[in-house]
């Protein structure tokens, strides 16, 4: 008159037994005989089919009871083919994905061609004729018509800006490229999904354009803007993230901000370094080098010639040929062994280096005049002040008619003309050349530059030779002292006149 326990219920559970095999053992204790099974070997075939996994008869009729008996049996054939399939389906929707980018990408390119071909079009055929019409007047007109039209999807009109920012910026228009930029960046926040790519460079644009503006620290706000886009995820080019990290150094730098520029100039040592083999990777990697190099010429030169040895030749391995790259690492680093006082090692790197110079850049490049500037300075400390002098003059004659002769660049050659004099013993001469050079840093708020102070120091031992009073001598003594951070040519000339003058006030005791 009971229901019997099924096998896997109750106090005599039994180990193994399940839901088919309760349903088999209470099939066999039913009451009625009509209900059980109609011989032993049908019971013994539903016990073979419950060993082999298989949909038993005693639950024939349950709902959804084949089934899951199937998936028992095939769960792992099931999940290869799930997986299979899932593989089958992102394959589809990233592909799917990619052709809708190169569609937009084509769009857009179209609409590029289409919008400029237009601008040429409406162009006043008066203006045309006369060449009154610029490239730069028709990208400012550019510029207020996508601002005002709407018949064009936001992120086509923020993309059309964007091109025009990089042209403008190229024509030296920064302030029309940073209204356009603005408006790119205004137009791509408002679509949903964000279209990352696209703000990323409205966002470079912006923050090159803030740079050349003058606001270095609203540019530097503009490059992190960008990168964050890259740190969530959302952006993936590394060209376009290494570009943006070197404008956020070189932003940082110019606020000052030496070890913020240094640390996103090393990322982009860490980032590049397994990739040199890539030509643009390895031009971003170089350029990093130099600016690390740079930054510590003055403060390390020994790890910056050691930045600039293994840059050259990394780019040599690597057999890079960009002379735009190439000479200036080269010139920093015969400049970094002139601060070591290596002038051999300095002049195996730099004697070749005014040929190429007046190669690749011309006559008239100031990038030529600062490599006569160094090889002119290496001469002097090298016992050829004649020949210094001479390449000073030729680099002066450049930096005048490109800068004008108020400016620092201007004034730091003429101190170095006086250097000059100073080597060869004309005390009155070279006192005479610094003077006007010292009142004009004075005057200009560059006294505490170190060209400067170490004007100053020149000065006092061009007074001490010509009159070697202990007052004057006294003057070149504590000059020196006061700048013995030096780790350039300044301490180490300015040591010898030290030495000089000490030996001086030795000689009037005895």
């Amino acid at each position: 008159h009971e229901i019997p326990i099924a096998p896997s219920k109750g106090e005599g559970a039994v180990r193994g037994a399940d839901a088919d095999l309760d349903a088999i053992c209470l099939r066999a204790a039913r009451k009625r005989p009509t209900d059980r099974y109609s011989d032993a070997a049908a019971l013994l075939a539903d016990l073979d089919r419950w060993l082999m996994y298989a949909p038993v008869e005693a639950r024939r009729g349950e709902r959804g009871y084949r089934l899951r008996s199937f998936v028992r049996r095939r769960w792992l054939a099931i999940a290869a083919s799930l997986v299979a399939v899932a593989g089958v389906g992102y394959h589809l929707i990233t592909q799917q994905q990619q052709l809708a980018e190169v569609e937009r990408q084509r769009d857009r390119s179209q609409a590029l061609a289409s919008h400029f071909a237009d601008l040429f079009d409406e162009a006043n055929p008066r203006e045309a004729e006369s060449g009154d019409v610029s490239a730069a007047t028709l990208l400012e007109r550019s510029v207020q018509r996508l601002q005002n039209d709407q018949s064009r999807p936001a992120l086509t009109r923020a993309a059309l800006l964007v091109a025009s920012a990089s042209a403008l910026s190229a024509l030296g228009h920064s302030h029309e490229q940073e209204s356009a930029a603005r408006l790119a960046l205004e137009l791509a926040s408002t679509v949903e999904p964000r279209d990352a790519a696209l703000l990323v460079s409205a966002h470079a644009q912006l923050s090159g354009a803030l740079l050349r503006n003058g606001n270095a620290e609203a540019a530097l706000r503009e490059a992190e803007a960008g990168l964050s886009l890259f740190e969530s995820g959302d952006a993936h080019d590394p060209l376009v993230r290494n570009n943006l990290i070197l404008q956020a150094a070189t932003q940082a730098q110019t606020l000052g901000d030496t070890s913020r520029a240094r640390a996103y100039y090393e990322r982009i040592v860490v980032l590049t370094r397994d990739n040199l083999g890539d030509c643009e990777l390895l031009k971003d990697y170089l350029a990093a080098q130099i600016n690390l190099a740079t930054t510590v010429i003055n403060s390390n030169p020994r790890e910056s010639s050691d930045r600039l040895q293994e840059a050259l030749d990394l780019a040599a391995k690597h057999g890079l040929d960009s002379q735009d790259i190439l000479l200036p690492m080269r010139m920093y680093l015969g400049t970094a062994l002139v601060h070591q006082h290596r002038l051999r090692e300095s002049r195996e790197v730099m004697e070749k280096l005014l040929v190429d110079a007046r190669e690749f850049y011309g006559e008239n490049d100031l990038w030529r005049a600062m490599m006569l500037t160094n090889v002119g300075m290496l001469c002097v400390l090298d016992g050829e002040p004649e020949r210094g002098n001479g390449l000073f003059a030729e680099a002066h004659s450049i930096v005048l008619g490109q800068v004008g002769p108020e400016s620092l660049r201007t004034r730091a050659l003429e101190a170095n003309q006086s250097l000059v004099k100073v080597m060869a013993g004309d005390w009155h001469e070279a006192k005479k050349q610094i003077e006007p050079v010292l009142e004009w840093m004075i005057a200009n708020g560059q006294s505490e530059k170190p060209v400067a102070q170490y004007l100053r120091i020149a000065r006092a031992y061009v007074e001490a030779r010509i009159e070697p009073t202990p007052e004057h001598l006294a003057v070149v003594i504590d000059a020196a002292r006061a700048n013995a951070s030096w780790r350039t040519y300044y301490r180490w000339t300015s040591d010898d006149w030290v030495r000089w003058a000490q030996s001086q006030q030795r000689a009037s005791v005895r």
